[in-house]
């Protein structure tokens, strides 16, 4: 959609338009029904059509990007995915992006194949992917440099901990070549421990974004001071 690449045209709208908020737009089919069901008799993929356009009309002059939860869509057949198509289509006709989150993780092949569905077939600017099976899986999504590929990282949901908060052993040599560029203080702390969800956010940020195309999900409804953490880990 954008002439720029996907992290020029964020930067692009932040700094130069002044907008920043991501719209969300995960319907949930209780909620579209008591929204519109009224005024918009019919089949329940109609009225989620109906809805999520008006969603956009009335909140685009605000937005930086729009973000969609694939599965809130494929849940409902072949008329979701149209939907869904055709909602990319009139948040492109604004001029703005579009993140399909996914978090797609799986084996290089399958992920080859996503890309293509999620890029080329849907249209949409980046999506989310899962790292924890590695860089090599996922390079088919790395590969496509004028899109973008947001790593989760660091999630609020309350069992988020349990995986992600794991202390954990790395090379020693990696986490120097990783780090020589982050304030001493950040850095002496991660070589006395270091959390599985700060050693996601250094590779991404620091080995797999040769494209300039990666980023990471790191919530802060929870805890802001990871948010501040993470900014630290990957430069931004």
């Amino acid at each position: 959609m954008a002439t720029r690449s996907f992290q020029e045209e964020v930067a692009y709208r932040n700094r130069v338009l002044g907008k920043h908020l991501c719209v969300g737009l995960d319907p949930v089919r209780e909620r579209v029904i008591k929204a519109v069901g009224a005024k918009y008799p019919g089949m329940v993929t109609g009225r989620l059509a109906v809805f999520l356009r008006e969603e956009v009309d009335r909140t685009h002059e605000s937005a930086a990007v729009y973000k969609l939860n694939f599965w809130f869509f494929f849940n409902r057949g072949s008329a979701g995915i149209q939907v869904l198509h055709d909602i990319i289509q009139h948040i492109h006709e604004y001029g703005i992006l579009v993140i399909l989150d996914t978090k797609i993780g799986d084996i290089g092949a399958t992920c080859e194949q996503a890309a293509g569905a999620i890029f080329d077939q849907m249209g949409a600017d980046a999506t989310t992917a899962n790292p924890y099976m590695g860089q090599d899986a996922v390079q088919p999504l790395l590969d496509r440099a004028d899109r973008g590929v947001i790593f989760i990282c660091k999630t609020t949901n309350k069992g988020s901990g349990e995986l992600q908060e794991l202390p954990v052993t790395v090379p020693q040599e990696e986490l120097l070549a990783l780090t020589e560029s982050i304030p001493a203080t950040i850095r002496e702390r991660l070589e006395h421990t270091i959390l599985l969800w700060e050693w996601v956010a250094l590779k991404v940020a620091r080995k797999w974004n040769n494209n300039g195309n990666c980023g990471i999900v790191v919530g802060a409804t929870a805890n802001p001071v990871d948010l501040r953490f993470a900014r630290r880990l990957v430069g931004s």
